[in-house]
């Protein structure tokens, strides 16, 4: 068996004082590297990193709801642009209605003094004429028949002048006449139909209407006069 000798034994001791004293002095390095060296930039690396994802937060919310109100603003305007087009489309259907309705307006204008001249026939043959004229007037009443319906199913109507109020939308007062049932202001002739077209005089009646024995039958006449559009219009016709 090895005996160690003196030697030995203390070179021994010395290595274990060195290998505690260099541990000792490790950990202190460590720990003051820990507290005075890297820990404290580490924890202010983190603060930013905290702060930096904070503020990039705070950003994404503020344009998360600016992107909101705009939208908001887009739908708004959407909705207002197809609200405005509906009332244009809603427009232009009624227009493409009245144009429908009234592009034959002038044509049957024109076609009023033939109805004139169909109801003038009709009335200058009597009870006694013979059956030839009859028998004409049976077929020319027919036409005439057939035409009124044309006219009609294209929105023509004849005004019911007789035994109403004077209307001045309706009638132009030519004279007046004593009323012989003391009511004044009715129509008591016609001298001519008047028509409407979808609604809208076309033409107004030519008529005579009623006065009161005792009221001057010039005022009245003026009056009715004023409130037709032309009377002196009517007169020439």
């Amino acid at each position: 068996m090895k005996v160690k000798n003196k030697q030995d034994f203390a070179s021994s001791e010395i290595s274990d004082n060195i290998d505690e004293e260099n541990m000792e002095d490790v950990a202190n390095v460590f720990e003051n590297t820990l507290v005075n060296g890297k820990e404290e930039p580490i924890a202010q690396d983190d603060k930013n990193l905290k702060k930096k994802d904070k503020r990039k937060k705070s950003k994404e919310s503020a344009e998360l709801q600016a992107a909101i109100e705009e939208n908001e603003k887009l739908k708004d305007r959407l909705l207002r642009l197809q609200a405005d087009f509906d009332n244009y489309r809603k427009r232009i259907a009624r227009d493409h209605v009245d144009m429908i309705k009234r592009s034959n307006e002038d044509l049957i204008d024109s076609l009023l003094p033939v109805l004139d001249n169909f109801d003038s026939a009709s009335q200058m043959v009597g009870e006694n004429a013979d059956e030839s004229l009859k028998a004409y007037l049976q077929g020319f009443q027919i036409v005439q028949g057939e035409l009124v319906k044309v006219l009609e199913n294209n929105g023509l109507k004849a005004i019911e002048a007789l035994g109403s109020e004077f209307d001045a939308n309706l009638h132009d007062a030519l004279t007046t006449a004593p009323a012989s049932d003391g009511r004044a202001g009715i129509v008591v002739s016609e001298f001519r139909k008047g028509y409407t077209l979808n609604g809208r005089v076309l033409r107004a009646s030519q008529v005579v209407v009623s006065a009161a024995a005792e009221e001057n039958t010039g005022n009245i006449a003026e009056d009715s006069a004023s409130q037709s559009e032309d009377v002196s219009a009517a007169f020439e016709e």
